[in-house]
């Protein structure tokens, strides 16, 4: 007779991810993860996408920082390295702090100011208008020109997408 190996509990919803839970993840993402953290705590396994939700900032610096070496890539993530390449995003171990030693002199405190004032100025230029509305198109307007204006001294993609501020 074989023992069962039995597999610890893991915090988070039982059984089956149902389609309501997948849309309300697509639509309302932050609700949806303040929502399980709520009900299962700060560390949620989500059977959906087989991935950890960690909720606590001292968990997260923990995992990002402290003991970063004890933790890999998600699958997905490593998959994008057929895409994106060997970078900061898909790269681990010694790659990933070679890659990082060139990146940070850009994230210096005086780089980082010049970047604020580029978020708040775009962020600024485009404010939506009052009401309820998909902000997704606005954040990437204002993701490529914050990008332009960083990395290329420019301004001004023109409008941002229709319906997405008042401009």
């Amino acid at each position: 007779m074989q023992a069962a190996i039995l597999e610890p509990t893991r915090p988070g919803p039982s059984g089956l991810p149902s389609l309501r839970h997948i849309r309300r993840w697509q639509r309302e993402p932050l609700a949806f993860f303040t929502s399980l953290a709520r009900e299962h705590g700060d560390f949620v396994w989500l059977r959906l996408g087989q991935l950890w939700l960690a909720s606590d900032p001292a968990d997260v610096e923990r995992m990002l920082v402290t003991d970063r070496d004890a933790y890999v890539k998600d699958h997905i993530t490593r998959g994008l390295s057929s895409v994106l390449g060997s970078g900061l995003l898909t790269a681990e171990g010694e790659t990933w702090r070679r890659d990082r030693k060139l990146c940070a002199p850009s994230f210096q405190p005086r780089h980082l100011a010049v970047y604020g004032e580029a978020m708040v100025g775009a962020a600024l230029a485009h404010l939506p208008a009052p009401g309820e509305q998909d902000v997704a198109p606005l954040m990437s307007h204002l993701t490529l020109e914050v990008v332009l204006a960083t990395l290329f001294g420019g301004s001004g993609w023109g409008r941002p997408p229709r319906g997405s501020g008042r401009c």
